[in-house]
């Protein structure tokens, strides 16, 4: 059962993520509709919040599987 509560956890925390094609990103998206009205700028910041926190994901990943530490698990 506990690894069950930890993905479930996981998928809905990884899903929350305010970055694009997931649902936060989307969420975030609308957001930025009503603060920022030129559509441009809209995109220009959601592209630039994505890319910023899929990198992080991604260094993330790389320093867990550089470092051993998903071996604690």
């Amino acid at each position: 059962m506990f690894w069950i509560y930890t993905l479930n956890l996981t998928l809905a925390l990884l899903n929350a993520f305010p970055a694009y094609p997931l649902d936060g990103g989307q969420f975030l998206e609308a957001l930025l509709t009503k603060v920022i009205r030129d559509q441009a700028l809209r995109s220009k910041v959601m592209v630039a919040v994505s890319i910023v926190l899929w990198s992080l994901i991604g260094l993330t990943l790389y320093y867990t599987l550089v470092t051993g530490l998903y071996r604690l698990i």
